[in-house]
């Protein structure tokens, strides 16, 4: 079976332009899974992408990723039921691009039992 896509691939440049490009978009939880997929699309859409997790391997897995395929990423380590985490995750995401302009919560955190 053909991809529908064509040969351009869930992460390629799709044969117009990106939606996105110079925005910064942070997507939480993006380490796997929907996150994962949400912020390769954006990347693809020419954003920036702030990937954040508690999974350092896996998040510079997916950063590699869309790098790898031309678009920008960076990823910061960040539990986001921690205060100062998010702080650190906001600040290093402006320091690295100037500006946010859309925050995609993502991330799922699970209550003490």
């Amino acid at each position: 079976m053909t991809d529908p896509r064509g040969p351009w691939g869930p992460l390629a440049k799709p044969p117009f332009p990106g939606r996105l490009p110079g925005k910064t978009v942070l997507v939480t939880g993006s380490t796997k899974g929907f996150g994962a997929a949400m912020a390769r699309r954006f990347a693809a859409e020419g954003a920036n992408v702030v990937l954040t997790g508690r999974s350092g391997g896996r998040g510079r897995q997916v950063e590699q990723e869309i790098i790898d395929k031309g678009g920008h990423a960076r990823f910061i380590q960040a539990d986001v039921t921690d205060e100062a985490s998010v702080r650190e995750l906001v600040s290093g995401a402006v320091e690295q691009w100037g500006h946010l302009d859309s925050l995609v919560n993502n991330a799922m955190a699970r209550a003490a039992q």
